[in-house]
C-alpha cells in the first residue's frame, strides 16, 4: 500500500484506495496588483470588499506587499470609514495586516489613517471598535509609521 493511499479500514467494501475521496481543496491564486488596484476604485462595494480581501491575504499569507501600489493605503482608508460596518471591520484588519507585514501608508495618506483608526476606535459598534484598536495597535508596535 502507497503512503499517500488511506489505510484499509477507512475503505468501504467493495473499493480500493483508486476510489476513494481525494482532498480537491486548491490553492488560492490572488489577482495580480494591476487588477486589485482596479478592483478598489470600483463603484461595487462588493468588488471593493473582494479586493480588500486579497489584498489582506497577500499581507499575511502570499507573496506579500512589495508590488502595491503606491495609494493603497488611501484605499484601505477609504474602506476603512465606509458605512458599512463589515466593509469597514475588513479593511481595517486589512490595515493591521499591512503594517505587520511591514507596509507602510505615503505622507501624505498618514494623517488620514490615523485619523480613521482613531475614529473607528471608539466605534459605536463593538466589533469595528474592537478592529480599529487592532489597526491601531498594530501601528503602535511596529513604531514609527514614517
Amino acid at each position: 500500500m502507497s503512503s499517500d493511499s488511506p489505510p484499509e479500514d477507512a475503505l468501504a467494501p467493495g473499493r480500493d484506495a483508486d476510489d476513494a475521496p481525494q482532498d480537491e481543496a486548491q490553492e488560492f491564486e490572488s489577482p495580480p496588483w494591476e487588477q486589485l488596484e482596479v478592483a478598489l476604485r470600483l463603484d461595487s462595494w462588493e468588488a471593493r470588499f473582494d479586493a480588500v480581501a486579497a489584498v489582506r491575504r497577500l499581507a499575511s499569507f502570499e507573496r506579500g506587499l512589495a508590488d502595491a501600489p503606491s495609494d493603497l493605503f488611501a484605499h484601505l482608508t477609504r474602506e476603512a470609514t465606509d458605512l458599512r460596518s463589515k466593509a469597514s471591520r475588513h479593511a481595517l484588519d486589512c490595515v493591521a495586516a499591512c503594517i505587520i507585514a511591514g507596509a507602510a501608508p505615503a505622507d501624505a495618506d498618514v494623517d488620514a489613517l490615523a485619523d480613521a483608526l482613531l475614529k473607528r476606535s471608539v466605534h459605536d459598534l463593538r466589533f469595528v471598535a474592537e478592529a480599529g484598536r487592532r489597526a491601531l495597535h498594530a501601528v503602535a508596535g511596529t513604531g514609527d509609521v514614517r
